[in-house]
């Protein structure tokens, strides 16, 4: 498990967008995004590279708690 701090995180519009995104980078693993935290939690075995790379993608910005 792998918590990542999105201080960008405000909304579900936030929401559905990183889980769209990191669904297609990353479809095996459980992804829970928690908005009044500002975090997304990744469950199982992924790049971290990937993950930060797919988030920087779509105009979010992250690091791993």
């Amino acid at each position: 498990m792998t918590i990542y701090h999105v201080p960008d995180i405000s909304c579900n519009h936030c929401k559905t967008s990183i889980e769209t995104a990191l669904s297609q980078t990353i479809s095996r693993d459980q992804i829970s995004i928690d908005i009044t935290e500002r975090t997304v939690r990744i469950d199982g075995e992924h790049s971290q590279t990937d993950v930060l790379n797919t988030l920087d993608d779509i105009g979010f910005e992250a690091r791993t708690l």
